[in-house]
């Protein structure tokens, strides 16, 4: 019988943007499944909710205050999920902004923009960038980038 991995025990997770939505429901179903979850995102006090939530399923959980857009941040995320647990074994890059919702794209102004740029796909890129080297020392992993109904 053929079925999904549904068993996470041992391994290592980071999420970005994972304080509310989608990061939260998937750090805590990863924890549920035996998982360790670093999580991040830019709000202190959704952040430690979510890791309760996390620890409430049985896993263990870590937050770090992270802004995807500072390198310095997204460096000592990947520092810090490798300082508690010493591998990384997957990452969901799941920050993200919009902007104004729903404007039309006529009507952007240069400032979200440039915000929507720097956190949608620099702060992926910068997350990648750090995250890839350790999961290679950790004997490989794999990366989910979410993107948002703009993408």
């Amino acid at each position: 019988m053929v079925h999904a991995m549904s068993d996470f025990s041992g391994k290592v997770f980071l999420i970005t943007g994972a304080t509310s939505g989608l990061g939260a429901t998937a750090a805590v179903q990863l924890a549920a499944k035996g998982a360790k979850v670093a999580i991040t995102g830019r709000r202190l006090e959704q952040g430690q909710a979510v890791v309760d939530r996390i620890e409430a399923a049985g896993g263990e959980g870590l937050f770090v205050k992270a802004d995807v857009t500072v390198q310095a941040d997204v460096d000592a995320m990947v520092a810090q999920t490798l300082g508690r647990w010493r591998r990384l074994d997957g990452a969901v890059n799941n920050a993200g902004v919009t902007g104004g919702v729903f404007i039309p794209v006529a009507e952007f102004s240069d400032d979200d923009w440039q915000s929507v740029i720097d956190t949608n796909l620099t702060g992926v890129f910068m997350s990648m960038r750090a995250q890839i080297p350790a999961m290679l020392a950790s004997g490989g992993g794999s990366i989910v980038n979410i993107s948002s109904a703009y993408g």
